[in-house]
């Protein structure tokens, strides 16, 4: 029996691309768990007999929640009868095809007529995929499941039967299904950069026209077509096919719907409820509109706007008459890099404090690539004069060893620049320091902030992302995430650190920024 299915742009969009690799970051109500359903239907159509992991962070969640909602898909909207079509954890009925591999037990999967399993583990939970042996893998509510555990586990489950299935891109392929809000899907957002969109969009219009063809072919098989003329049909159709799943086995796709495509089904009340519901305007914005999380719910930087920011051509808000003020903060993960001058920004009568630039360096590389992607983003300055401020925590050394500081300012005269330092003795704690920045931030300050949404995007996230907690009475800067190897580094808290620095030494220490003179470097501690 054959049911239609009313699909949304985007859940057609990601059945017609197929990538072997697709992650859906879409809003809440736009049909995650049907696509979850629609996509067993698919694997169960042509790979019959595989097993399927799907995948969540809990046993609880996926029994619970995930399970439920997807045989109601099932039954609800495909028309499939549990025990005649599927059996849900336990052993399935003799007459049921059996899959080429049988799993040890059954109180863990989703058994279909047609052999296929769909065998759930928790990644919470180790050794959840031990004696799997599966052929395709789907995560739900990928934001609460850790990346590591998704490649240590999941996917080393994730074998077998090559020989039958090997040359489908659905072999060994990956789809997960989230929203935004909290958790962790930065390692996703990121790959949005290495996806050929172009490839995308043009493998979806091919494969559009294959469904086309694959219409026509019904209806003039219908018509009572020749046989020759049939088969030269189905020819076509299956060379095209056989095309495009060369590409996509090795393609990945993130996609990201837009909101309100699944108003036909959901209704307005839907969404006018979730506005109401939402606990705040910030969760409303990511996970109903799926705007993307780059700015903390609680910010410890709250007067961070956009009025902040700004943007100018061919380094307009370099002067050459003043030196750069250059700050760093080290980690075992991360050397991030702040350069800022106390300098009329274009159009502006009075002086700011201009966020210019900043780079960092990931684990393995250290100091000196950071140093070195430092030096290049200012290629053809010809003043090469810096005043680079310090704290406590960069005068630190291991035996044997120089302190940070040093390492970083002898690698900063290895590549021509004339160093002045400033010792800016212990930062304020956490709580004087988010007062301060909220001055320095929002004008009331002697200077003015501003940070160059180019060439200081790495500054600018970090703040903004930046979440602040209170512990006994105090505002601190919650700096868990640097320790959290799932969370790319870049994103955390390090730049903000770095920073906090930079705006430490420009307001406290304003009569020790000047730098002229000598061309030879000057190094010093006041």
């Amino acid at each position: 029996m054959e049911k239609q299915v009313n699909l949304t742009a985007e859940q057609a969009k990601i059945q017609l691309v197929n990538a072997n690799v697709t992650h859906c970051l879409w809003p809440r109500g736009e049909g995650k768990t049907s696509s979850i359903g629609m996509r067993l239907m698919h694997l169960n159509r042509v790979m019959p007999r595989s097993q399927i992991i799907l995948a969540s962070d809990t046993k609880v969640r996926i029994e619970g929640t995930i399970i439920g909602n997807i045989t109601s898909f099932m039954s609800n909207e495909m028309g499939m009868v549990e025990e005649v079509d599927f059996v849900v954890f336990k052993k399935p009925p003799e007459h049921f095809d059996k899959p080429f591999i049988i799993p040890r037990k059954f109180d863990n999967v989703v058994s279909f007529k047609d052999g296929l399993c769909l065998c759930c583990g928790a990644t919470f939970t180790d050794g959840s995929f031990n004696g799997f042996n599966a052929q395709a893998a789907i995560i739900d509510e990928t934001k609460f499941v850790n990346q590591g555990r998704i490649k240590s586990q999941l996917l080393k489950a994730l074998r077998g039967l090559h020989k039958i299935y090997g040359h489908l891109p659905e072999y060994r392929s990956l789809w997960t299904f989230s929203d935004k809000y909290e958790g962790d899907i930065n390692w996703i957002l990121q790959l949005r950069d290495k996806q050929n969109i172009e490839l995308i969009d043009a493998i979806a219009m091919v494969a559009l026209d294959i469904e086309d063809k694959r219409n026509a072919l019904a209806e003039k098989i219908n018509a009572g077509y020749e046989e020759s003329y049939i088969y030269r049909l189905k020819r076509e159709i299956a060379l095209a096919e056989m095309e495009l799943n060369k590409i996509r086995k090795e393609l990945v796709y993130v996609s990201e719907a837009k909101p309100f495509g699944n108003l036909d089904n959901l209704g307005q009340k839907f969404y006018d409820d979730a506005r109401r519901d939402c606990k705040s305007i910030t969760e409303y914005n990511i996970a109903i509109l799926n705007e993307d999380p780059n700015k903390s719910e609680h910010p410890y930087y709250p007067d961070l706007t956009d009025d902040n920011k700004y943007n100018v051509d061919d380094h307009a808000d370099r002067d050459e008459s003043k030196p750069l003020l250059v700050t760093a903060d080290y980690n075992w993960r991360i050397v991030s890099i702040c350069a800022g001058q106390l300098a009329k920004l274009p159009q502006q009568d009075s002086p700011s404090l201009n966020t210019i630039a900043s780079c960092h360096a990931l684990a393995p590389a250290g100091i000196e690539d950071a140093v070195k992607q430092f030096t290049d983003m200012f290629t053809g300055r010809i003043n090469r004069r810096i005043v680079f401020g310090f704290d406590n925590t960069d005068i630190a050394r291991d035996p044997g060893r120089d302190s940070l500081k040093d390492i970083t300012i002898k690698l900063l005269k290895k590549h021509g620049w004339k160093v002045k330092s400033v010792y800016l003795r212990q930062l304020s704690d956490h709580d004087t320091r988010y007062q301060s920045s909220k001055k320095y931030l929002s004008g009331t300050a002697k200077f003015r902030c501003y940070f160059n949404e180019q060439y200081a995007a790495p500054t600018i996230k970090s703040m903004e992302k930046a979440t602040a907690i209170t512990s006994s009475g105090k505002t601190k800067k919650d700096k868990r995430d640097e320790s959290n190897p799932n969370i790319p580094a870049e994103t955390t808290t390090h730049h903000s650190e770095a920073w906090d620095k930079l705006a430490h030494m420009a307001f406290e220490f304003t009569n020790q920024l000047n730098f002229s003179g000598s061309s030879v470097a000057v190094l010093g501690t006041n």
